[in-house]
């Protein structure tokens, strides 16, 4: 779960940390990472699409290669 304060936001904060949190597994070559966002949620669809994640039923999948 990532959450960064109303004050924070629109400052690239939620994008580094994911990408803090990704970074380990994309060194052990972890071919897929699963990632959930609520469907209402345009911001978070944006962000994890944005790191190259595809819709997968109510989920969004984010593999890494």
């Amino acid at each position: 779960m990532v959450g960064v304060l109303p004050a924070y936001r629109r400052r690239g904060l939620a994008r580094a940390l994911i990408a803090q949190a990704i970074a380990p597994l994309a060194e052990r070559a972890e071919p897929l990472v699963t990632a959930e966002a609520d469907v209402t949620n345009a911001a978070s669809h944006a962000l994890l699409m944005g790191f190259g994640a595809r819709v997968s039923g109510g989920s969004i999948e984010l593999r890494r290669t």
